[in-house]
């Protein structure tokens, strides 16, 4: 008679280390070498580690070679099937597929990053059965596809994966783009966006995409989603067909505006005046960028400050020029009074300054005075010396003091540490951002803020 198979209970450690929160810390941060290994302990961490692995793609091709054998054309720079697909397994493609969640574009350097070519995305869609598709991702980011000419196929090939299932789309261009470049892939890919049967995109980026200052290509995107954008980063030429559309964004929540090529500062008036009426009724989080010519005259200063004052439910404001404006610190005091909801404020002069005024610690106080409320405060403040003794009253909110690239203090570190100790709440955190080439100023802030700890 034989003896019954005894199932033996896996041990409390085993079922500790099979808990998928205590998985997710462990594989986090493995290369892709050793979440390669971590797929091959056992289920729940084989599930998670290939989440890892296909989490984000910037090629098609990895995807591909799951179907059938490729190579890798020297000549044309993609990858290539080499059988008809007649023998695929679309249950293997589909299990990766649906693990993509996030498209980066870019320059490719590596040859596995290279794109497929155009019959490798055909002979997919032709050969694919029904019930399957191609990933649906849900945020779109591309770098610099342009700037150099070679990441055009890159992004043509993405094209196939636009669908309603994106809701960011990030794109950014770092370097500059020749005279002679070929817009036709973006152009497309923004056009692909704009003809969705449903509206899906809630956050939406463009940096420097020259491509867009006279296509109507993003326009008609805006209005498509209007219902949906909730975020909107734009840095480009200004066109009026641009913000005519974005006038209509009546969910939005975040807009971050740095328009470029803005004939006359009344222009830019123009805008913050529409903005301050209400155009954005659910606007939560501004950020805005000024030019010089916008900021050089005190009347000027006034008008600007007068129409972001109007800005009441803000949570959270940006102002970003290449003028000095923590100088003029002190002219902001209506602002901050009006802005009682307030918790976020970050003053971002550029650090290579159109004018020589820069904040000072005396532009610290005049800030703490205006805004009484926010809990964290970005900034560029020298300070050469220390203001003479002052009466401030407690500033009871501030969380953290975000000095970003500010150089080292040139006073002695502990008096500026005194001087923080004096017009900062006791638990207020000071950071400080390093500036690449510049490790001392590193230094002498972890120096500064010690002693304010030691105090």
């Amino acid at each position: 008679m034989s003896t019954p198979t005894r199932f033996k209970m896996p041990s409390a450690s085993q079922r500790v280390l099979c808990l998928p929160e205590l998985v997710l810390l462990t594989i986090n941060d493995l290369a892709p070498r050793d979440l390669h290994s971590a797929a091959l302990v056992c289920h729940t961490w084989s599930e998670i580690a290939l989440d890892y692995l296909w989490e984000t793609a910037v090629s098609l091709a990895p995807l591909f070679q799951t179907l059938g054998p490729m190579r890798f054309s020297e000549v044309e720079s993609n990858w290539m099937f080499v059988t008809d697909l007649s023998q695929a397994n679309w249950s293997r493609f589909h299990a990766y597929a649906r693990r993509i969640r996030t498209v980066k574009i870019y320059t490719p350097v590596k040859r596995w990053s290279q794109p497929v070519s155009t019959d490798s995305v055909e002979i997919v869609k032709v050969r694919m059965p029904p019930g399957f598709h191609f990933p649906q991702p849900v945020r779109l980011l591309s770098y610099d596809p342009l700037a150099r000419g070679s990441a055009g196929p890159s992004l043509h090939n993405f094209l196939c994966i636009v669908s309603s299932a994106i809701k960011e789309l990030y794109a950014f261009e770092i370097h500059h783009i020749s005279p002679d470049f070929d817009e036709a892939p973006v152009q497309d890919l923004y056009r692909r966006f704009g003809e969705l049967e449903t509206p899906s995109l809630e956050s939406i980026t463009l940096k420097n995409p020259l491509y867009f200052s006279n296509s109507p290509s993003l326009p008609d995107l805006i209005r498509h989603h209007a219902l949906t954008i909730h975020a909107l980063n734009l840095n480009l030429p200004y066109n009026e067909q641009l913000w005519i559309a974005i006038r209509e964004l009546r969910n939005l929540r975040d807009f971050s505006l740095a328009f470029e090529q803005l004939s006359r500062p009344q222009d830019m008036m123009s805008i913050l005046d529409e903005i301050a009426s209400g155009v954005f009724p659910r606007l939560e989080a501004f950020s805005v960028y000024l030019e010089p010519a916008n900021l050089n005259t005190g009347q000027r200063r006034a008008e600007v400050f007068e129409r972001i004052g109007r800005l009441t439910q803000l949570t959270s404001l940006k102002i970003n020029s290449e003028a000095s404006i923590m100088s003029y610190a002190d002219e902001m005091w209506h602002v901050g009074q009006s802005l009682s909801r307030l918790e976020t404020l970050c003053i971002a002069d550029s650090c290579f300054g159109y004018d020589e005024r820069r904040g000072t610690g005396s532009s610290l106080i005049s800030i703490l005075r205006s805004f009484p409320r926010i809990k964290r405060l970005d900034a560029y403040i020298i300070f050469d010396s220390i203001p003479d003794p002052v009466q401030i009253e407690a500033h009871s909110y501030l969380e953290v003091l975000d000095l970003g690239h500010s150089p080292a203090p040139k006073a002695k570190h502990e008096d500026v540490a005194g001087f923080l100790n004096s017009v900062l709440p006791r638990n207020t955190r000071v950071v400080h951002l390093e500036e690449e080439g510049s490790p001392e100023a590193k230094v002498a802030w972890d120096e500064v803020v010690r002693l304010m700890a030691e105090a």
